[in-house]
């Protein structure tokens, strides 16, 4: 029993000590744009500081923030990056997707918040994303979707929902929400 609580002990600490910001990865010269692909997944990022600091915003078209340990978002961190037209953050730990997170990014997608531990999500939090087409929030921890949710959009989005408690409820979200499309 000791051994492992020692081992698990180790591993709290030994996972925290490696924790990083963007910032730590440009200084370190680990971040690269590779052919419009701004790839910062498997860092074990906890903080987006930095990442509006990212040299030559408008040649990224992707950003992958995916496995990493991300928990707040802010709306100033996706700002600079205005033509992006996909962002993963999947495999974090990001709680909330409230408006303004991405209402600079008119140009965006797809929207990937997939394996989170979203409980809530704001009536605007797809306000202005205009060109958006299809948003993962599968198993995360949504019990609701706001009602209104897109209500500005010119197209029909793709919101895929399994693995979340609201999925139960699927038949009437889509009763009261035509114009998206809620899928497993």
């Amino acid at each position: 029993m000791k051994r492992y609580i020692a081992f698990f002990t180790f591993a709290a600490i030994s996972s925290s000590l490696y924790a990083v910001s963007v910032q730590d990865l440009i200084n370190q010269g680990k971040v690269m744009i590779s052919k419009g692909v701004l790839d910062l997944s498997h860092h074990n990022i906890t903080n987006l500081e930095g990442l509006q600091n990212i040299p030559k915003p408008a040649s990224v078209k992707v950003i992958d923030l995916s496995h990493n340990s991300i928990i707040n978002l802010n709306e100033d961190f996706f700002e600079p990056f205005k033509n992006a037209v996909m962002i993963d953050l999947s495999h974090n730990k990001v709680a909330e997707f409230i408006d303004d997170h991405f209402e600079d990014n008119k140009m965006l997608k797809k929207l990937n918040l997939a394996y989170n531990n979203i409980s809530r999500m704001t009536r605007d939090a797809l306000n202005d994303l205009h060109n958006l087409v299809e948003v993962d929030l599968r198993y995360n921890k949504l019990t609701q979707i706001p009602r209104g949710i897109a209500h500005d959009t010119k197209k029909n989005i793709k919101i895929m929902l399994g693995g979340n408690p609201i999925y139960q409820k699927i038949k009437e979200l889509k009763q009261k929400m035509p114009k998206i499309n809620f899928v497993r």
